[in-house]
């Protein structure tokens, strides 16, 4: 069972994200419209598998849509169900 709470995951992404992905000091935050960072298709990959590696689990490629990548709150509480349950 995971301890991550919703703030952690946010908090966690928006880090990744901010010091990790983008070049340009950018400040993330868990409503930052992600499209709008300029982070490409390489970049959403990278983001589901630093999830994957940071929360222990494996998140489906399906979960990779527009909605779900509309803001990191977005995609925050997109896998949080598959950190608490497993199936």
């Amino acid at each position: 069972m995971s301890h991550f709470t919703m703030n952690d995951i946010e908090q966690k992404l928006c880090n990744f994200i901010e010091y990790d992905l983008l070049e340009e000091a950018h400040r993330i935050s868990p409503d930052t419209p992600l499209l709008e960072t300029g982070i490409d298709s390489l970049s959403i990959i990278e983001i589901l598998l630093f999830a994957e590696r940071t929360f222990h689990t494996t998140l489906p490629d399906s979960i990779l849509t527009k909605e779900n990548l509309q803001t990191v709150s977005h995609f925050a509480q997109c896998i949080y169900p598959y950190l608490h349950d497993p199936s």
